[in-house]
């Protein structure tokens, strides 16, 4: 009796990741990604950070499984950066996880700003209002 196995590679591509969340240490935005040629056995994507591309154990999802159709998925604003290094999505069959992962290009970038030296010269008449130019030195 023959049997015959099929090995189908169902791998996300062109993963992105903007940080809008300008806290230091903190993420926040929209991970993109393009879904594989071949989605007949994918039924969700898993995103997941993590301080390697390779993924393994050391490693956190963000959000919910995120269903075939989708492409992307928003990492709410003041997520924790911690250690993490890298921004990962997997696919996922019915049954198993990809062994795998896609990293998002460039690895994870904390995007961070903030001022100093805030100026504000109450140009408004009424008690309990603010009005006039204010002035700051962007760090």
């Amino acid at each position: 009796q023959e049997i015959v196995l099929s090995d189908t590679s169902s791998s996300v591509s062109a993963v992105i990741f903007q940080d809008d969340d300008l806290d230091p240490g903190m993420l926040g935005g929209n991970v993109t990604w393009t879904a594989p040629v071949d989605v007949s056995q994918v039924a969700h994507y898993a995103v997941f950070l993590s301080i390697s591309s390779a993924g393994g154990a050391t490693r956190t999802q963000v959000g919910s499984l995120v269903a075939t159709g989708s492409d992307e998925l928003e990492v709410p604003q003041g997520t924790d950066r911690s250690l993490f290094t890298h921004l990962l999505v997997y696919t996922r069959s019915a049954t198993l996880e990809q062994s795998t992962p896609v990293t998002s290009s460039p690895s994870l970038s904390d995007t961070a700003a903030s001022a100093s030296s805030l100026a504000l010269v109450d140009e408004d008449l009424d008690a309990g209002e603010l009005g006039g130019a204010l002035e700051w030195t962007p760090l």
